[in-house]
């Protein structure tokens, strides 16, 4: 079990608030050479890359004394031509703690530095509370661990085609669905007032993914290998979490 930040737009972090979320999947990096520098050799006749699950009973790695140790069962992927085998980046039991947008209301200080030094009387906002009228905020990537709100712990891990997701995925990534017609729409407000809908939730994912991902060339189209997480949502910090449990 490990301890990560996982990252989330303002969209996807309201609707992990609202329950409304409770799966993610993020593309799998896959090397595209070998080490000498080549193209991955792959032959027809016997594949290329495919789910699989490493370690687990009669798996065992040696330490640096020597002894053997039991290798835990870990969901992963290998290419059955070359033999390349990797982890998942994500395992059940870890625990994510949530990057978001956000910014630091504060009495005198200006920078991230000076909200972490707690020199200042503060208040730490979130863009996907709303705020409309604040300017000036930091990106997900630089939320540090103490100030952010909502941790994850991971349940199942999945690797798969994008594509492969099913249409109960798909609602569970976070979608707005109108249980009369059933249709699927971009925000609440589309869906009371009328805007961007779709007819499933595949299509509304489809659409999002290629938003998020098509510009470095893991569209939809592209049908990338990922790691689709399950994970039960915490409204807590993540230390809180571990100090309670202490």
């Amino acid at each position: 079990m490990s301890d990560r930040p996982i990252l989330y737009s303002a969209p996807m972090v309201r609707a992990l608030l609202d329950g409304r979320k409770t799966q993610t999947r993020r593309v799998l990096k896959l090397p595209t050479k070998t080490a000498s520098g080549g193209r991955i050799y792959e032959r027809k006749d016997m594949g290329g890359w495919e789910p699989t699950i490493n370690g687990g009973a009669g798996c065992f790695t040696i330490a640096k004394d020597g002894t053997r140790v039991a290798a835990p069962e870990t969901v992963g992927i290998w290419h059955r031509t070359t033999g390349v085998c990797m982890d998942a980046p994500y395992q059940v039991g870890d625990r994510l703690w949530v990057r978001e947008t956000w910014t630091a209301r504060m009495t005198h200080g200006w920078t991230i530095a000076d909200a972490r030094s707690g020199m200042y009387q503060q208040e730490i906002l979130y863009r996907a509370d709303g705020h409309h009228s604040i300017d000036g905020w930091w990106p997900s990537i630089f939320l540090p661990r103490e100030f952010s709100r909502l941790t994850q712990t991971v349940t199942e891990v999945r690797v798969q085609r994008v594509q492969d997701i099913s249409e109960a995925d798909a609602v569970a990534e976070g979608c707005f669905k109108g249980r009369a017609t059933g249709r699927v729409f971009e925000n609440v407000t589309a869906m009371r007032l009328g805007g961007d809908e779709w007819a499933t939730a595949r299509d509304w994912y489809a659409d999002l993914w290629d938003r998020l991902n098509a510009r470095r060339g893991f569209g939809w189209d592209a049908n990338p290998w990922v790691v689709a997480v399950t994970a039960t949502t915490h409204l807590q910090n993540i230390d809180a979490i571990g100090a309670e449990a202490a």
